[in-house]
């Protein structure tokens, strides 16, 4: 059997470093150099080799490249708004027989922290349900206001939905008012605007910067 010599670290280190140099004396002259050279010394000499006027082309290059990817901001141009010029409330004698209504409020609404929204009462035990002094008023059929008033707009006009120029044609100037359809655009609704400008018709549900 052979004998084996126990081979440290830095002796392995020694050997490699050894068989390299071998390496290196045996390559041609041209090779070594090129090996030997580092990566920032080989960026030097083609910093060298680069000619000044060629640094500043490159660079206006990649300027009009950069500006040509960025696509331009384009701003939305706002869209022109017609103005109302009939919005005029209307002399109505009956409105004035309009009653006056008390607060409607659901049971209870105090004590778990309810909305304020109607709700009628239901349930067999309840005081408001029998309609006990001091536990909320009921609607009923008393509070009604008279016929002459009813389905009139605060404004004093009877109101009547529009989709277009056409249906606006079709009302009475005198006592109906139009209210715009909500799913009338812009356009749409610049138009029917101008429209009832000219025939005086008083529009009920203008919106901001309208009037």
């Amino acid at each position: 059997m052979k004998d084996f010599k126990d081979v440290t670290p830095t002796e392995k280190k020694r050997e490699s470093k050894i068989s390299r140099e071998k390496k290196l004396e045996e390559e041609p002259k041209g090779r070594r150099k090129k090996k030997e050279l580092s990566v920032a010394e080989e960026k030097a000499l083609e910093v060298k080799e680069v000619k000044p006027e060629a640094k500043v082309e490159e660079a206006k290059a990649e300027e009009k490249k950069e500006v040509k990817e960025k696509p331009k901001e384009k701003k939305p141009k706002p869209k022109p708004v017609e103005k109302i010029k009939y919005h005029v409330k209307k002399e109505v004698p009956e409105l004035k027989l309009e009653k006056r209504k008390p607060k409607f409020r659901r049971q209870e609404h105090y004590k778990h922290r309810l909305d304020n929204v109607w709700r009628k009462a239901t349930g067999i035990d309840s005081k408001q349900h029998e309609g006990k002094r001091g536990k909320g008023f009921k609607p009923s059929i008393g509070y009604k206001n008279p016929n002459v008033i009813q389905s009139l707009h605060p404004l004093g006009y009877k109101p009547v939905v529009v989709h277009n120029v056409q249906e606006l044609a079709k009302l009475d100037s005198r006592n109906e008012g139009a209210v715009i359809a909500s799913a009338v655009g812009r356009r749409k609704r610049n138009q029917i605007i101008a429209e009832a400008n000219k025939l005086k018709i008083v529009i009920l549900n203008p919106r901001k910067g309208e009037t």
